[in-house]
């Protein structure tokens, strides 16, 4: 995997920084073990403001834990 990648501290401004710095546009969060945990993409990061976050709300708090791997 190509994607940069965040850790289970991350934040949602550290999230903006990754999705811009991203091809595929997304945010790639791995655990301690490089085991993918989750995902966001912009979506997430709007939805998260919307609901009261800020740019200090942690990633795992905002991101799609399950997402679709092949």
């Amino acid at each position: 995997m190509n994607e940069p990648t965040l850790n289970n501290n991350a934040t949602i401004k550290d999230v903006v920084r990754a999705i811009e710095r991203s091809r595929r546009r997304i945010a790639v969060v791995v655990a301690d073990d490089s085991r993918l945990i989750g995902t966001l993409t912009d979506g997430d990061v709007r939805r998260s403001l919307l609901a009261g976050g800020t740019l200090e709300t942690l990633a795992v708090d905002a991101m799609n834990p399950e997402p679709a791997t092949a």
